[in-house]
């Protein structure tokens, strides 16, 4: 397991250095190749981003080895207290709780989501991704 400071160091290298890819985009979301890259997304247009809406979902699909998980965030440019919220999806993963990339991945993200935007997770089942999915087409 790696040190907090590690990770946020590595939260604010993405912020700065990394050029996100994106994998689809539409009106009503943004599908991310890795979680670095919707980590990198959201830091880079922090400034365009007014609400983020609670809870931060956090899909779970079980595999052989242990558990691959997805991460949805809704955002949108208007403040808080606006009743007119055009909300845009932000969904990445590939994260694991198995060793490897992916292990890094997920402490990544829920440091990220913890720490730094300081959301709570909310776990949802797996099929619930593939509405959110089909929603943002």
């Amino acid at each position: 397991m790696r040190s907090l400071n590690a990770i946020l160091s590595d939260i604010e290298y993405l912020g700065q250095n990394w050029k996100p890819e994106i994998l689809h985009r539409s009106k009503k979301g943004i599908v991310f190749r890795e979680v670095e890259d919707l980590i990198a997304w959201m830091l880079k247009k922090r400034d365009k981003i007014k609400t983020i809406k609670i809870p931060v979902w956090r899909f779970r699909f079980c595999e052989n080895h242990g558990n691959r998980y997805y991460y949805m965030l809704e955002v949108s440019s208007s403040p808080p207290t606006s009743m007119n919220h055009e909300w845009l999806k932000l969904i990445a993963g590939d994260a694991t709780d198995y060793s490897g990339h992916g292990c890094m991945d997920k402490q990544l993200m829920e440091t990220f989501i913890q720490r730094v935007l300081r959301l709570p997770i909310e776990d949802r089942p797996g099929s619930d991704l593939v509405a959110e999915l089909i929603e943002i087409k």
